[in-house]
């Protein structure tokens, strides 16, 4: 009698062990990037402070004013080229804050990052993975969430770009 283990025996176990290996290895992707988006979702808020103290020190968002950022957008500007011309004193927390947003949206692509700001209005508007909107806007209004059912880019929801600026 024979107490070994058969060949047919060991490509079971490594059969099965890498089924749950590989499933165990999906889920935390999945994790990551729920932890990515809450973290951009929790910086687009810090901007949006950070536009308000803006307004309050200077009645004007303009000076935070920064366009479209990062590499996934037509002009490919870092944070630290947007802000160039800024003369305001929150620039260096802007710059810091864009960069965060970059760095957790820019490990995928169909990522971008706009952040607009004139005397009267401001939006924080982020585009994560192609499919997610999170918005934040001078109007109080704010979104999070999946883009709209026919795919098409919807800036009118609360807090976004058309939203904010009534166009």
């Amino acid at each position: 009698m024979n107490k070994g283990f058969t060949l047919i025996d060991l490509l079971v176990v490594i059969s099965i062990s890498s089924l749950l290996s590989s499933i165990v290895l999906s889920s935390l992707q999945s994790a990551r990037d729920s932890a990515n988006l809450s973290a951009v979702v929790s910086q687009a808020r810090q901007m949006a402070n950070l536009f308000e103290i803006e307004r309050l020190r200077n009645n004007s968002y303009a000076g935070l004013n920064a366009s479209w950022v990062g590499a996934g957008t037509a002009n490919n500007l870092t944070c630290e080229d947007a802000y160039t011309s800024s003369t305001s004193a929150n620039k260096d927390k802007a710059i810091d804050i864009c960069n965060e947003i970059i760095n957790k949206t820019e490990q995928s692509n169909g990522n971008e990052l706009r952040l607009y700001g004139t005397a009267d209005k401001y939006s924080v508007t982020i585009w994560y993975k192609n499919d997610y909107l999170v918005c934040y806007g001078s109007n109080g209004g704010n979104y999070s969430g999946l883009r709209g059912i026919d795919g098409a880019v919807n800036y009118t929801q609360p807090g976004c770009i058309t939203d904010v600026q009534g166009s």
